[in-house]
């Protein structure tokens, strides 16, 4: 009698990918990320791929870190990818990938949020980012209310993908001038690609 609502974190990955090789001057894209868990592992292997099918030679890097709490060792390891050559930082750890963020916006790079859109939730580093890669928890918890009211509900698994708008990025905001249309249109043919099925994330 329990319904789990779970989300394909590996499909809005693919997505902030997709945006982040497009915006990409290096051609180095990064991940600071938290716990190798399954919801973290999905959301890189997801940027990874989408990256790649964005620009062939797209490098990424990405590091675990294994907590969600460590903003001070995010920021760190962020510095060391942008030493590297990353130039946009997609944060995939709580309050340690909001460290990967700040070491972006304090270096004038782009960065890209997760979970929730971060512009609302992370003032200071509003400026640099061009999206968040969103599960959005209110249409999940909407559709499933939805089904006990209409006697549908299953118990087992219910998965928000880009199908039933269960993730997706968040809005442009600030960037959305200056986000090239030829890369709004890729990410569009993405999102119809997974959703098709032509397109996979690479998670298995």
């Amino acid at each position: 009698n329990v319904t789990s609502l779970m989300f394909q974190e590996d499909q809005v990955g693919y997505l902030a990918g997709v945006l982040a090789a497009g915006m990409s001057k290096s051609g180095t894209v990064c991940t600071v990320s938290g716990m190798e868990i399954p919801p973290v592992q999905r959301f890189v292997i997801g940027f990874q791929n989408g990256a790649k099918w964005m620009k062939a030679d797209a490098k990424t890097l990405n590091v675990y870190i294994p907590s969600f709490t460590d903003p001070a060792k995010g920021k760190e390891t962020g510095q060391s990818m942008i030493g590297q050559g990353c130039d946009v930082v997609f944060g995939v750890g709580g309050n340690t990938g909001n460290g990967g963020l700040l070491a972006a916006k304090e270096k004038g790079l782009m960065a890209i949020g997760v979970d929730v859109d971060q512009y609302n939730t992370y003032p200071e580093v509003k400026d640099a980012l061009i999206s968040s890669a969103a599960k959005n928890v209110d249409a999940a918890v909407y559709n499933y209310l939805k089904s006990v009211k209409d006697g549908t509900v299953k118990a087992g698994v219910m998965t928000a993908n880009l199908t039933n708008g269960g993730v997706g990025l968040a809005p442009y905001h600030d960037w959305d001038s200056k986000i090239p249309q030829a890369v709004k249109d890729k990410v569009k043919e993405a999102a119809d690609g997974l959703k098709s099925g032509k397109l996979a994330t690479g998670y298995k």
